[in-house]
């Protein structure tokens, strides 16, 4: 089935814009359905095996009429094996806003492997998906069983692989703030404040991107950033403050990952946490982040942030 049969443009796709301002990025996850493709790094799938789709549209789009038209880039995971898009092939999404017509699609496009083509779509007819043809006013989730259809194939030699999808996440340019507060506010440490955490980056375990930012310790004191998976609230002797996990829990105690107040900041791997023993970050896991520093408040004592907690997907 032709994308071109489904979603009607109202006039011929327009020539890209040669300089951007900001990026937009679009995941797609989701797992096969079925897998017939005999040759080619994606030979091997079979049904049941994870999908992830990353594709980069760079903006602003052209105006096409009710559409926008934009260059993107593609990076597409089937189980092991991940085929970047032939850069010489120029591939567009089209975010239609019509009175009876949404949809996103991505045309037919080659990836780098030889013969390798895929097409995406997700069509509805009720027209009240979306308020606009401007990705970048379009972030957020977008559950894919409100759409109409959704088509998304790969072809390759005469074979194809069907994939089933549950969600359609558009994110803002740049990094985003991540997850939110819990067992707060701290007590305050000799500062006069209470430290407060911060996280900064994609929640999309595929990304890899998680930054985290203590602020308002006490200046020059030492610390470090802790993790688990299971929250608590208790309160460690000769601490002033009261630690938000429990468990297995994890420390980023190497010496370059110490910080020193006022602020500090972490660069996480999603693919080492350091509990024991080390776990790689999955898609639909929660992760619960705290910072431990030391503090003079008058005697040497110790005191924590709030805890950070981070839904993955």
């Amino acid at each position: 089935m032709k994308l071109t049969n489904l979603i009607p443009l109202s006039a011929p796709l327009l020539a890209l814009p040669a300089t951007a301002t900001a990026d937009v990025h679009v995941e797609v996850t989701g797992v096969v359905t079925s897998a017939t493709i005999p040759s080619g790094p994606f030979a091997g799938v079979s049904a049941g095996d994870a999908v992830s789709v990353s594709v980069d549209c760079t903006t602003p789009g052209t105006p096409n009429g009710a559409s926008t038209v934009y260059l993107i880039s593609t990076e597409f995971t089937i189980g092991a094996a991940t085929i970047g898009q032939n850069p010489n092939t120029i591939d567009v999404v089209i975010v239609d806003n019509l009175p009876t017509l949404d949809g996103f699609c991505v045309f037919t496009g080659n990836l780098d492997s030889p013969g390798y083509q895929y097409q995406m779509l997700l069509r509805d007819t009720a027209g009240v998906m979306f308020t606009t043809a401007n990705l970048e006013q379009l972030t957020g989730a977008y559950p894919t069983n409100t759409f109409t259809d959704v088509i998304w194939n790969v072809f390759a030699g005469g074979g194809q692989v069907a994939i089933s999808t549950p969600l359609l996440v558009i994110d803002p340019p740049g990094p985003v703030p991540l997850g939110m507060s819990y067992c707060g506010p701290a007590v305050p440490n000799s500062s006069g404040t209470a430290a407060r955490l911060e996280a900064l980056g994609s929640f999309r375990v595929f990304d890899n991107q998680v930054e985290l930012i203590a602020s308002d310790l006490p200046a020059g004191q030492f610390g470090y950033f802790i993790v688990g998976q299971t929250q608590g609230f208790f309160q460690p002797p000769g601490s002033d403050g009261f630690i938000c996990l429990n468990g297995n829990i994890g420390r980023y105690n190497n010496v370059a990952d110490i910080i020193q107040g006022p602020t500090g900041n972490l660069i996480v791997d999603l693919n080492a946490i350091p509990v024991n023993p080390p776990q790689a970050v999955l898609p639909g896991e929660t992760w619960n982040f705290q910072c431990w520093f030391r503090d003079n408040n008058p005697n040497l004592t110790s005191n924590f942030t709030d805890g950070r907690t981070i839904v993955f997907q």
